[in-house]
């Protein structure tokens, strides 16, 4: 069980690095929209940091990342 969530986590943040890339967003419009602290983020995207956020922050983080307009301005 621990070996899927962690492949889970490790997927999900993948995919969170994906969506950055792909609208062009800075670390601060990523930890805006999400509403994370930039610090956060910052470790997330930077350092592949993501020990501090469990599998359903990084689902949460995904989901408002995939809401945004793909201007990246809050909805």
């Amino acid at each position: 069980m621990i070996g899927l969530l962690s492949e889970l986590r490790a997927t999900t943040v993948l995919s969170i690095l994906d969506t950055i890339r792909q609208r062009g967003l800075s670390v601060e419009s990523a930890a805006e929209i999400a509403d994370v602290d930039v610090g956060v983020m910052r470790a997330l995207v930077e350092r592949r940091d993501f020990r501090m956020l469990d599998v359903h922050a990084l689902g949460r983080i995904m989901e408002a990342l995939e809401a945004a307009p793909e201007s990246g301005r809050k909805l």
